[in-house]
């Protein structure tokens, strides 16, 4: 998918703007996934990514307490594929998020 961005700066206080400019036809995923695509990139999945990470790995059930979609998008897939992702971690990575994150 083709996607370009533009910066520009027309704010009074000259504030840089920045636009993604999608094609008409998103493509092959279709526009759920370049939704997605772009929801991850915020602070708000982010944050709710390594908090759905942080409760499934102390045991906790499973809560979407924000009415942000973002963020509550991010905690679903921390939650769900906590164990996945783990996986996939190195054993430094992992040893660091246990003594970070997780009550022993």
């Amino acid at each position: 998918m083709l996607c370009v961005y533009t910066q520009y700066s027309t704010h009074p206080y000259g504030v840089l703007h920045t636009l993604a400019h999608t094609p008409a036809r998103v493509g092959e995923g279709g526009k759920r996934t370049w939704i997605i695509g772009n929801m991850k990139g915020t602070a708000e999945y982010q944050r709710g990514l390594w908090q759905g990470r942080v409760d499934r790995a102390n045991g906790l059930d499973y809560s979407e307490e924000r009415s942000e979609t973002t963020y509550n998008l991010g905690y679903y897939r921390g939650y769900t594929e906590y164990e996945s992702n783990r996986r996939g971690w190195d054993a430094a990575t992992r040893e660091q998020f246990d003594a970070t994150y997780v009550n022993g």
